[in-house]
């Protein structure tokens, strides 16, 4: 899985842990991976892909991206757009990008100027605001 995490470089991904399930055929294999060997390595692949996400993150800023507006931002980042209320949306791609505007509704699409990347998500700013 590593191996292939590294040769695509995959936008983000969703892992989980192997749950074995009784009526599942694996079941029965032997030489099951204990639950500890489970969460090692799954903390390694998402580890290895947090940096990757956070690369491919770092390569748009300074791009003006397409965002669906789906909302308020859950978290409010300090120091980013404190007069004004903090949007959440995605863009095509599903990048998820935060920005500040007092006019800009939900479901709108709209130009966001990247000016920040995190590892799960992007900061900018509107394009004419």
């Amino acid at each position: 899985t590593l191996d292939l995490i590294r040769e695509v470089k995959f936008d983000s991904i969703f892992a989980f842990a192997y749950s074995d399930r009784s009526s599942a055929p694996a079941s029965r294999f032997p030489d099951q991976v204990d639950e500890s060997e489970k969460r090692k390595r799954l903390n390694a692949l998402l580890s290895f892909q947090e940096k990757i996400t956070e690369k491919r993150n770092q390569a748009e800023v300074g791009q003006v991206l397409e965002v669906r507006v789906e909302g308020l931002c859950a978290k409010i980042r300090e120091g980013l757009g404190q007069s004004c209320r903090q949007m959440t949306g995605r863009t095509e791609s599903n990048k998820i990008v935060h920005f500040a505007s007092d006019t800009i509704q939900i479901g709108d699409l709209t130009p966001i100027k990247i000016e920040k990347a995190y590892p799960h998500s992007l900061w900018g700013t509107p394009e004419g605001g």
